[in-house]
C-alpha cells in the first residue's frame, strides 16, 4: 500500500489521529436541458408553435481542487443511495491531495431529498453527463483526463454511462476511466473506457456473482473489466460511519444500513491505494 497518497482526511477516518481538513466549495450547474417528447412537437406544429427545451434543473456539488493551476485531471464521483455523506467527501479530498479536481454530485439533495427513501426520481446518468460538461468548460480541467467513481447506487450507474450500448450517450463526454465500488453490477454488456469493480465477498446488498460474469464477459474486449474482492468485507466498508465494536459512539440517526454491514479499516486503505494507482495509470 502506498501510504504516500493518502489524504490527512483517509489517515483520519482510518484512526490515524489526524485532523480533516474542511478546505472544500459548494458549486450548482445546469443539468441537461429536457427536449420535449416527439407527439408533443407535432402538436405544437399543427397550431404553428416552435416548443423550446425545458431548462434541466439546477445541480449541486462538492468540490475540491488540488494545488495548482493546471489543467489537472478530474474525476467525477457519484453517491449511494444513502445520498452524499462525509464518506464520499473523504474520497474527494483524498484525491484532490493526490492531484484531481474532485466534484461529489449532490443527487438527492440537488432534488430537495437526502436520500433514494425521499428521492426516488433521479437521472444519475444525466448528472454524470452534465458534471462532465461543467468540468470540461472549466480552463483548470483537462478534458481529456476526466474519470468516474461510483460507489454503490452510483455504482450501478456507472456501468450505464461507459456501456458501449448507451445510445443516449451526449455528443462530447468522453471520459477515460470508470470505478465502481461496492456496485450492482450489470448482467452482461461491454465498457468504453478501462474499468475497476471493488467489493467484499460478504456484502449482502449486491450480487458478487452478478460482477464476476460481467468481467468475464469483457476479458477479451477493447477495454477489460478487473474486479478485485475482499474476504469478509462487506457493503460500506469504506465508511468509517459503519465501524462498530466496544467504545465505539455514534450520532443518530444512525446510517440506513448500519445492521450487517461493517467499516474495514484495512480494505478502506487497501481500496485508496488501488484507485489512485488505477487512475494513474488510466490518466497519464
Amino acid at each position: 500500500m502506498k501510504l504516500a497518497f493518502l489524504s490527512f482526511s483517509a489517515f483520519a477516518a482510518m484512526g490515524f489521529g489526524l485532523a480533516t481538513a474542511s478546505a472544500q466549495e459548494e458549486v450548482t450547474f445546469r443539468a441537461t436541458p429536457i427536449q420535449p417528447s416527439a407527439f408533443k412537437v407535432k402538436k405544437a406544429k399543427a397550431k404553428g408553435i416552435e416548443l423550446e427545451p425545458t431548462p434541466g434543473i439546477e445541480l449541486k456539488g462538492r468540490q475540491y481542487l488540488p494545488d495548482g493551476a493546471g489543467p489537472n485531471p478530474a474525476v467525477i464521483i457519484l453517491v449511494s443511495g444513502d445520498g452524499l455523506t462525509q464518506s464520499h467527501l473523504n474520497w474527494a479530498e483524498t484525491l484532490s491531495e493526490a492531484g484531481y479536481v474532485a466534484l461529489v454530485v449532490d443527487s438527492f439533495g440537488a432534488r430537495g431529498g437526502g436520500n433514494y427513501q425521499d428521492t426516488s426520481a433521479l437521472n444519475m446518468p444525466d448528472d454524470a453527463y452534465s458534471a462532465f460538461r461543467y468540468l470540461a468548460a472549466r480552463t483548470d480541467v483537462d478534458v481529456g483526463r476526466i474519470g468516474l467513481l461510483g460507489f454503490s447506487l452510483g455504482g450501478f450507474h456507472i456501468f450505464t454511462v461507459v456501456s458501449a450500448t448507451n445510445a443516449r450517450v451526449p455528443d462530447g463526454f468522453s471520459p477515460v476511466s470508470a470505478i465502481a465500488v461496492y456496485p450492482e453490477c450489470q448482467p452482461d454488456g461491454a465498457v468504453t473506457v478501462p474499468m475497476m469493480i471493488l467489493a467484499g465477498d460478504a456484502d449482502q446488498l449486491m450480487s458478487l456473482s452478478t460482477c464476476r460474469a460481467f468481467v468475464q464477459q469483457t476479458e477479451n474486449s477493447e477495454h477489460p473489466v478487473t474486479l478485485h474482492v475482499y474476504p469478509g468485507v462487506t457493503h460500506f466498508f469504506d465508511n468509517p460511519a459503519y465501524t462498530k465494536g466496544e467504545g465505539t459512539s455514534h450520532e443518530e440517526p444512525k446510517p440506513l444500513w448500519f445492521e450487517g454491514n461493517h467499516y474495514d479499516k484495512t480494505a478502506h486503505a487497501d481500496a485508496v491505494s488501488r484507485i489512485l494507482e488505477f487512475l494513474e495509470a488510466a490518466h497519464p
